[in-house]
C-alpha cells in the first residue's frame, strides 16, 4: 500500500511540473511592522525560490527559502504561495496567497501572505518581477499586519 501511494505522489507531482514552465527565482526587499504598536522593526532579506506556471489549473506556485535581518539579528523563513496571474504579453499582473514560518531571535511566527505583483518578461527564459506582499504574522502569542515591497529576477528552465 506505501508504494502505490508513494508513486501516485510522484506522478501527481511530475503531472503537474509537466504542465507549465518551471523556474527559479530570487528577490531582494523590505517588510515594515505598520499596525501592530508603531514600535516594529524592518526588516531587510533576500529570497531563493522555486516556482512553477500552471502549477493547479491556471494557478502558479512557487516555494521560497529567505534570509533576513531584523533588529540586528539574522533570521531565515520559509514560504510557499498559489499566484493567479490574470495578464497575457509582455506584463504579466498576479494576485496571490500563501503561508509562512519565520524564525528570527529565536521566535517562531507563522504568516498569513498576500501577493500582489507583476511579471517584466524581457525575454523568453528570463522576467524580472516587482510584488507587494501584506501579511498578517502570528508570534509569541502577538500578532502584526507588515507590508513588504520587493524586486527580483525569474530565470526559466
Amino acid at each position: 500500500m506505501k508504494k502505490i501511494v508513494m508513486v501516485s505522489i510522484l506522478a501527481l507531482m511530475g503531472s503537474a511540473f509537466a504542465a507549465g514552465k518551471t523556474y527559479i527565482l530570487g528577490s531582494s526587499g523590505a517588510d515594515a511592522n505598520f499596525v501592530t504598536d508603531g514600535k516594529g522593526n524592518a526588516t531587510f532579506g533576500v529570497n531563493l525560490g522555486l516556482g512553477q506556471e500552471k502549477f493547479l489549473g491556471d494557478f502558479d506556485g512557487r516555494l521560497e527559502a529567505g534570509f533576513g535581518v531584523v533588529g540586528g539579528a539574522f533570521g531565515f523563513g520559509v514560504s510557499a504561495d498559489l499566484l493567479y496571474p490574470f495578464g497575457k504579453g509582455d506584463v504579466k499582473p498576479y494576485i496571490g496567497a500563501g503561508l509562512g514560518f519565520d524564525v528570527f531571535n529565536n521566535n517562531t511566527a507563522f504568516v498569513l501572505r498576500g501577493d500582489l505583483g507583476a511579471d517584466f518578461e524581457f525575454t523568453k527564459t528570463a522576467s524580472f518581477f516587482a510584488e507587494l506582499n501584506p501579511n498578517i504574522v502570528f508570534a509569541g502569542g502577538d500578532n502584526a499586519v507588515n507590508l513588504s515591497g520587493r524586486v527580483g529576477l525569474k530565470v526559466f528552465f
